[in-house]
């Protein structure tokens, strides 16, 4: 973890079995909109540290976290 901040955001770096400097970093952000619901906002980057299979990496990455958070998570929260 990189960094935590309980309640608003969490960052982490992901290393995809690979060396730490092949790691690309997760930040994710929770924003209140009322008193109950709140945005959550997941940002994945530095791809450029997978050389040339970053941009491919990318691509699938950014359809297993739309699975992630949209289908599964959104699932169980009941706004999926």
């Amino acid at each position: 973890m990189t960094a935590y901040v309980p309640g608003a955001h969490f960052a982490m770096q992901w290393r995809l079995g690979r060396p730490a400097e092949q790691g690309t970093d997760v930040s994710v952000r929770f924003e209140p909109l009322s008193q109950s619901p709140c945005r959550v906002t997941l940002t994945h980057e530095n791809w450029e540290r997978m050389g040339s299979e970053g941009t491919s990496m990318r691509e699938n990455y950014d359809k297993g976290w739309v699975a992630v958070f949209e289908q599964r998570f959104g699932g169980y929260t009941g706004r999926g």
